[in-house]
């Protein structure tokens, strides 16, 4: 599925969970689990180097690019000079030009930063293990492949448990959010395995589950995608009346 599918399908399965919840969520706590499961259903691709999630955190392509030969430039001038012994300038252009190749591989940086941070406060604060969970698959992430571990039914059971975990000890809107994270985490596996390439287990890659029913960008895709807006805007309809 492409950014409309698993966003549709991810809102869908969100307001269907909202049945399912053993309280009433108010108009603040189901805007965050809807809104939290938007955002999870595009997040396992942040394995892929171009989707949506990776698009966020990443210069445009033109512009990585850019960087990328402004990089090489910089670091061909920096040995050069270092060659005729202009030793401030080389280490001015060899500065200039890792900080320009660091912007081309951006995305990179971003999900090892953003992982040794989480890393370094569970070590530091001593918080839950969800904490180092997502932490060490940030900084794995730009070395794993397309649908491997990130996509695997495995790494969502054991997001799902730290999620309730986490949750249970958390306030009324956290908790609303985490369980619209699962929902939408989990809606996308499911529409990854709609489509002919589909998903499979990470210690078993044989088991492999590909209904091949949709075709990203097809037809069908953008059928399934609106009828799931119409379920879900009739599920939130249904139950905002319901429940007052």
């Amino acid at each position: 599925m492409n950014k409309a599918g698993h966003v549709s399908f991810g809102v869908a399965l969100a307001a269907a969970g909202l049945y399912m919840l053993p309280e009433v969520l108010v108009a603040g706590e189901i805007a965050a689990m809807i809104g939290s499961a938007a955002i999870a259903s595009l997040l396992p691709d942040l394995d892929h180097k171009t989707s949506t999630a990776s698009n966020w955190i990443q210069l445009p392509h033109a512009y990585r690019q850019l960087a990328k030969g402004a990089s090489l430039t910089l670091l061909a001038g920096a040995l050069l000079a270092w060659w005729m012994g202009q030793f401030p300038i080389a280490l001015s252009l060899a500065g200039v030009g890792a900080l320009a190749f660091g912007l081309s591989k951006l995305r990179n940086v971003v999900l090892l930063v953003l992982g040794m941070i989480l890393l370094l406060l569970f070590a530091q604060l001593h918080t839950h293990w969800l904490l180092a969970l997502a932490g060490v698959a940030l900084v794995i992430m730009p070395f794993l492949r397309h649908r491997g571990l990130i996509h695997a039914p495995e790494f969502a059971l054991f997001l799902s448990v730290g999620m309730y975990y986490f949750a249970r000890e958390q306030g009324a809107m956290i908790q609303a959010a985490a369980c619209g994270f699962t929902f939408g985490w989990w809606s996308h596996l499911l529409g990854d395995a709609l489509g002919k390439e589909g998903i499979s287990l990470w210690l078993w890659s044989r088991a492999r589950l590909a209904l091949r029913i949709v075709e990203n960008g097809s037809r069908s895709e953008w059928m399934v995608a609106k009828l799931c807006n119409g379920v879900s805007v009739a599920l939130l309809v249904f139950y905002g009346v319901n429940n007052g």
